[in-house]
Parts: structure tokens; C-alpha cells; sequence
């Protein structure tokens, strides 16, 4: 009897706990009542994939695509959408006094449209952007998209939001708060990126110092590496359309190139550092096709294929990060103790990347 009694208990348990994940997940809109927290929006909006031309936001609004709307599913939410819209549905009710805004934390975006549908089923809100259009000349000054919304107090209105980007990824982080909520978790954010970049500068000016007063090359490469992961973080932080080239978003196609020099600068200090040339010959040789294959996404980026460029650098730096280890591995073995710190380093650097 006191087994099936436990036995009861669990079932009512685990009935109850499913009841309750039930709704939660079957809620269908966010509700803002916290002025100085952020709503992390990931797992709670809905998301359409659709060619970039249609469907219209008026076949929207009157429902005929509600049945193609799925959840994300996911924090972050990532897509690989080629040359093709994705409709984003959130819905959503203020319950506070102050104006909300709507984040979305990725900078490489070339083509927002935002529409605010009120009960009536009418637009009340129409905003169109994206990195085409210069910081200074955006509604909120910011790296990153903020895009304040005309909510009515108490009112659930419903938010399509079209995203198009010519990446063959794209990331949709979105949240949602106050301004000064924002502003709050800004602000230490910037503080650390701020001290981040800081070690950025100072490793890649050291090592061009010691590259010029002992005319290593290694010291060279190493600099020219740590320069490119620099620019590629500004990049992904939106710190670089800011403040470098907010008038070219153009520029933007080409990130590619900037990653592929990344791997040819790391496998030309791995070749010099580990002196692969005598202590790996044979490895040495696929060192330098490892590069050359890198010189051949930057081809393919100049020449426009940007998803396949990017695609091939994604798969090659793959390998070439597991090549580069096995080969430290290799020349360690052999006697050559300067391989155990690149070991140490590559790999601190890949639990960190990771």
C-alpha cells in the first residue's frame, strides 16, 4: 500500500508539473510590469519563414498565416534564411507607465520592419531600418537596434517584426524593457568590453614592439592575428559600425575576409613558432594548404559569394583548429618543450571561444 501510495503522489506530481509547463508555454503574450528589468524574448515569440516579398503584413494581421508561426524554441534564436524574410510575431501587454523598447542585439542586419497592431486589428506603429541607415540617423543612437514602441497601457498589442539579412546565419536576440533598464545593463557591459579591448591593443602593440627590435616574424603574425580577433569582436558588438564605418554597411559583406586572415596570420605564427619546417616537415606542407585554402574563401567573398565563402571558412577553421592542436601535440613529442605552452595557450583559447 505504501508503494502505490508513492507511486499516486508521483503520478499527481508529475500530472500537476505538466499542467503548469502547459501554460506557461501557452502563453501568448509578455507581460511588462517590472520597469527596471529586461524580458529576454527567446523563447517567447513565434517566427515565419517566408519569402522576401510575401506574404504582405495586411495577410498578417488578418490571421491567414497563423498556422505557419512557430516557436523558437531557443534563447537565441538562430536561422539560416539565405536571401529570405523572417517574420517574427510577439505579442505583447505594458503594464507600467513608460515607454517600452524593443532590442535586438545584432548589428548585421540590412533590413528591419517593425508594425504595431492594436486590439482593432489597425497599424499603429510602422518602423523601417537597418544597417543601411547611419547610427546618428536612427531613432535611439546605439551599436545595437532599439527600437521604442507606442504601447498602450494595459493593452496586449501584437508586434510583426520582418528581419533580412544577406548572412548565411541570422541571430535574433531579442528583448525587451525601459530605456533605463537597458541603459543600466549597458553600462557595465560596455565596462568590460571596454577593458577587454583595452588587452586587445596592448597584446598587438607588445608583439609588433618585439617583432621590430628582434625581427621575429612570429611576433609579427602573432600581433597581426590578435588584431583581426580585436576587429572581429568590435564587429560582432556593433562597435565597429559605430564608430568606424556607420556610412558603409556595405562593408559588412566582406567580414569574411577578416576571419580568413585571421587563420592564415595563426598558422603562419603556429609554422614559425613551432618550427614546423624542421620539426614537422610533412605537417608543415598541410599547414600551408590549410592557408591556401583560406586564400580561396577570400576569393570566393571578393567575388560575392559571401554564403559560400563563409560557409567554407566556418568548415576550415574547424579543422585547422583540431590540425594545429595534433600538430603541438606532435613536435612536443618530439622533444621540442616551447610546443607545451602553444598547447596550453590553443587550448585555454578554445575552452574560452567555446
Amino acid at each position: 500500500n505504501s508503494i502505490l501510495t508513492i507511486v499516486g503522489k508521483w503520478f499527481w506530481l508529475m500530472i500537476t508539473l505538466l499542467v503548469l509547463s502547459t501554460s506557461e508555454s501557452a502563453s501568448q503574450y509578455v507581460r511588462i510590469d517590472d520597469p527596471g528589468k529586461v524580458y529576454n524574448l527567446g523563447r517567447r515569440f513565434e517566427v515565419l519563414n517566408a519569402p522576401s516579398d510575401t506574404p504582405e503584413i495586411t495577410d498578417l494581421i488578418r490571421g491567414i498565416h497563423d498556422h505557419s508561426f512557430e516557436p523558437t524554441g531557443q534563447n537565441i534564436p538562430k536561422f539560416s534564411p539565405g536571401n529570405v524574410a523572417v517574420w517574427c510575431k510577439i505579442m505583447v501587454e505594458n503594464q507600467t507607465e513608460e515607454n517600452i523598447i524593443l532590442e535586438i542585439k545584432n548589428p548585421d542586419i540590412e533590413q528591419l520592419e517593425l508594425y504595431v497592431v492594436g486590439d482593432s486589428g489597425m497599424i499603429e506603429q510602422e518602423i523601417r531600418t537597418g544597417n543601411y541607415k547611419p547610427v546618428a540617423d536612427r531613432l535611439i543612437q546605439h551599436r545595437f537596434f532599439y527600437l521604442p514602441l507606442e504601447l498602450s497601457e494595459g493593452e496586449i498589442n501584437t508586434i510583426f517584426l520582418k528581419c533580412r539579412t544577406e548572412t548565411p546565419e541570422l541571430y535574433l536576440p531579442l528583448s525587451m524593457g525601459t530605456l533605463t533598464a537597458f541603459y543600466q545593463g549597458d553600462h557595465l557591459r560596455n565596462l568590460m568590453q571596454g577593458l577587454f579591448i583595452g588587452l586587445i591593443l596592448f597584446i598587438f602593440v607588445y608583439n609588433f614592439f618585439l617583432f621590430l627590435t628582434l625581427k621575429k616574424f612570429e611576433y609579427l603574425y602573432f600581433s597581426l592575428f590578435v588584431a583581426c580577433m580585436g576587429l572581429m569582436f568590435a564587429v560582432m558588438n556593433g562597435y565597429s559600425f559605430e564608430y568606424y564605418w556607420s556610412e558603409w554597411a556595405w562593408l559588412h559583406r566582406y567580414i569574411g575576409l577578416n576571419a580568413a586572415m585571421a587563420g592564415i596570420f595563426v598558422i603562419l605564427f603556429t609554422s614559425f613558432f613551432l618550427k614546423s619546417r624542421f620539426t614537422a616537415p610533412r605537417r608543415h606542407i598541410w599547414l600551408l594548404s590549410l592557408a591556401g585554402l583560406y586564400m580561396v574563401a577570400i576569393i570566393l567573398n571578393l567575388y560575392g559569394a559571401v554564403e559560400v565563402a563563409i560557409r567554407f571558412i566556418e568548415f576550415n577553421t574547424g579543422f585547422t583548429v583540431i590540425f594545429l592542436l595534433f600538430t603541438s601535440i606532435t613536435v612536443l613529442r618530439q622533444g621540442y618543450r616551447p610546443a607545451l605552452y602553444y598547447i596550453i595557450s590553443l587550448s585555454i583559447f578554445i575552452i574560452g571561444f567555446i
